[in-house]
């Protein structure tokens, strides 16, 4: 019990110190490097605004389409045991972001969407949630390995191999805290039903799956970009889709937790795009955009369905 306590403190110490260091050197950046606060935001909030409505309406719009994606894949993968409506998806999907808005690598999902369902089949739901995120973390891997390595041949980034070392000493010792944690969690699921899972997965709910989790890397980039481009920055596509790409591949290693999210993907965004003569400020503003259209408000969304969970959770175990 006490080693168990004593990993898990020290894993929240690592957390912290991962995301206390990122506000700090956001802070940083920012005061350095930028305008004055007023100003910038006047220039692009007040006398910019009006001629980019649409464009920022259109901004918002991929939130919307990337949360269908993502509700989407749900509704397909549940299909499997269950049926259930788009909006019963929209629901679950919700509810659990709410709660994986404070727990690392999203584990609140797996409880909030396993929790809708009977105890019969709660292993199974939180093997499908482990294979959505998954496809979604291997689609991020993939195409934003492919711009990170474009990255580092674009602008001759000079790898310190040493360094790269000593982190993945650090990453390691992070991942087997990480492990040791949930490793009674694991054990109490089985994960050998996971495995019994994927073999009895529909062939094309597993492709379609994949499809979704590409097209929402493609939907979340491109919205970062349109953001560059209402904040009038000056980049071509292919070199601002390159960085874009590079950032979320370089976090999507960090684990962190969805509420200090900004923090992580805004200093990794002030690294790449030092390269590039963009303010800090611009890509801090952007980063927090993008979580609070991405994150916070569907968290907020969310929170509306966790006031009457207890409710729905009877309905739904007294009909199966």
């Amino acid at each position: 019990m006490k080693r168990t306590t004593y990993r898990k403190g020290a894993f929240f110490l690592i957390k912290m110190s991962i995301v206390v260091g990122a506000l700090y050197f956001i802070f940083q950046q920012v005061q350095v490097k930028s305008a004055d606060l007023k100003t910038f935001f006047y220039q692009h909030f007040f006398e910019g605004i009006k001629p980019q409505t649409y464009l920022f309406f259109f901004i918002i719009l991929l939130s919307f389409i990337n949360w269908f994606l993502e509700i989407k894949k749900w509704q397909v993968l549940v299909k499997n045991y269950q049926y259930i409506s788009f909006p019963m998806a929209i629901e679950q999907s919700l509810a659990a972001h709410t709660l994986s808005f404070i727990t690392p690598y999203k584990t609140g999902e797996y409880v909030g969407k396993a929790a809708y369902f009977s105890k019969k089949m709660r292993k199974n739901i939180i093997g499908l949630t482990f294979f959505s995120n998954s496809l979604q973390l291997v689609a991020t891997l993939v195409l934003g390995g492919l711009a990170f390595g474009f990255f580092s041949y674009y602008f001759k980034v000079e790898i310190p191999f040493y360094r790269l070392k000593k982190m993945a000493y650090v990453l390691a010792l992070l991942i087997l805290f990480f492990l040791a944690g949930y490793q009674g969690f694991a054990k109490k699921i089985g994960w050998q039903r996971f495995v019994i899972y994927f073999k009895t997965l529909h062939h094309n709910s597993g492709l379609y799956v994949s499809l979704l989790s590409f097209l929402r890397f493609v939907v979340f980039s491109h919205q970062f970009y349109f953001l560059l481009v209402f904040f009038q920055v000056p980049l071509d596509y292919p070199i601002a889709m390159m960085l874009i790409g590079s950032i979320y591949f370089i976090s999507a290693i960090v684990p962190v937790i969805s509420l200090f999210d900004f923090a992580i993907k805004g200093s990794i965004a002030i690294y790449v795009f030092s390269y590039v003569p963009v303010e800090a400020l611009t890509i801090v503003t952007i980063t927090f955009l993008m979580w609070l259209f991405n994150f916070v408000i569907p968290a907020l969304l969310g929170s509306i369905y966790m006031l009457k969970f207890k409710k729905l959770e009877k309905t739904n175990f007294q009909q199966i």
